[in-house]
This record gives C-alpha cells, structure tokens and sequence, in this order.
C-alpha cells in the first residue's frame, strides 16, 4: 500500500550575526452481496448528487495517523465510566461511518478513541479498526480512479456464474449498467461488492498482496456486512497472509465488539 510523503518543510530563520557575538550559548534545535440488486425501473435516471463520503475519498489520506500524547500518569488509572463511555461511542461511530464511506468521519473518531484508550487492550482495539479504515478508503479510491477510464458498453465480469454486465454510463461517481435487460444506476456508498470489486480488478495488479487485502477490507467494512461477506473476508486475507502480508490484526476486526462495558 502505498503512503505518499506528507513531510512539511519547516522554515528556520537565520540567526542574527549581532547576537551571535553577544551569546556563544547554542541555538536550539528545530524539532519536526456480491450480487448486484436488480432496479426497479426499466432505466432509472443516473444520480447526480454527490456520493456520501466522496469529499473525503479524493484527499491525501495515505498517512498513517500520528501519536497521541498521553498525559502523565494516564496509562495508570483506568478509564471512568464517563470514559469508557465515550470511547465506546467513538468506536462505534467510526464503525458505523466506513460502512457509509464517510472516512473523514471514522477517523475523525478514531482520533477520539485513540485519545481516551488506556488500557493496551482498548489501544489494540482502536488500532485494529484504524487499519481497517485505512485499507477500506483505499480499497474505494480505487474503485473512483478505475471508473474515470470506465466507457459505455464495456463489459464487466461480475464474478463465476453472474452475467457479464455491461456500462451503460459513468458520471462523476455515479454508475448505470444493464444486466438482464434492466438498468440499473449506483453510488460509490451504495454500490454492491461484486460491482465494485469488478471495477477494481481494472487497475489491482492481481498477483500482489494487496489486492485480496483491500477486497478482504471492503467486504469487512460494509455496512450491514453478513456472513457470508465476512467468511469472503477471511477467505481474502487468508490469501494475502500465504503472500507474506500481516493479517492477524484484520482478522480480528470481523469479531471485534465497540459496547464496552
């Protein structure tokens, strides 16, 4: 997965030659379901309001989070009930919002976690979902970047035994395809797993880790994810892991629970 540099370059002014003469001391250091749900109408119009979540799917987000610095003495005394609280919320809300794409919001949340857990098993926790959260948003990048060199009437192959669909029309981040002689017109938020991982397949470079580790994140991250969607995660990443990618923690994420008590 590939992070892109966010390092800023931090301006140092130069130091004053007069003070320099008068103070020998040294200068401080600068610090730095697979299935696509057929329509209901014949040819329903393609959307054209902006997905939930697409704001956020553009951004640079790449960057692992950085630290969160603990006040002293916090690692020591266990979370109030006040905190647990909040924690639990925080976590369940981010959850809540990688299954609607609103990845600026789980992380947003994430952050929130990540400041209250104090314990190494709640740190562990929010630490699981973040992954998860970043290899989801990467995974539906993707997706995005592949549907802007999508063109009417091509095929795309949904999956062993499901019809080859055809493009019907791309606008922005809104798709209508035809299978089975309907159409049928989807947002990124709302665009079934087979459909989109179909698209991906156009740019994911198929014998490399990462490309049944993002599948594995979409299916896990789903909202209303079910078994067989999770089982199809575990399946996904079970491949990575015999190509050499860490899954342990991913793993974990399909039987995580955020109501904390």
């Amino acid at each position: 997965v590939t992070q892109p540099d966010t390092n800023t370059p931090t301006g140092i002014p130069a130091a004053d030659p007069a003070a320099s003469e008068s103070d020998s001391s040294p200068a401080p250091q600068a610090t730095d379901p697979d299935d696509v749900a057929a329509g209901d109408e014949d040819s329903p119009p393609t959307p054209d309001t902006p997905p939930v979540g697409s704001e956020f799917i553009d951004d640079p987000f790449m960057d692992e989070p950085g630290a969160v610095d603990e006040p002293a003495g916090a690692m020591n005394s266990p979370p109030t009930a006040a905190e647990l609280a909040q924690l639990s919320d925080s976590l369940q809300k981010s959850r809540a919002a990688l299954g609607e794409l609103e990845f600026r919001l789980a992380r947003g949340e994430l952050d929130t976690a990540r400041a209250l857990a104090k314990s190494p098993e709640h740190q562990a926790l929010v630490s699981r979902l973040d992954r998860l959260s970043v290899l989801a948003q990467q995974f539906w990048t993707t997706v995005q970047q592949a549907m802007r060199d999508l063109r009417g009437a091509e095929e795309l192959p949904i999956g062993k035994g499901d019809p080859i669909v055809i493009v019907v029309d791309v606008k922005g981040e809104a798709i209508t395809i035809r299978r089975n002689g309907r159409n049928e017109s989807y947002l990124l938020a709302d665009m079934p797993p087979g459909l989109a991982m179909a698209i991906a397949d156009r740019v994911l470079e198929p014998s490399s880790a990462d490309t049944p580790l993002l599948k594995g994140a979409c299916l896990a991250a789903m909202k209303n994810a079910k078994q067989v969607h999770l089982d199809e995660a575990r399946r996904y990443w079970g491949q990575a892991a015999s190509q050499g990618a860490e899954v342990d923690e991913l793993l974990n994420t399909l039987t995580d629970r955020y109501d904390l008590k």
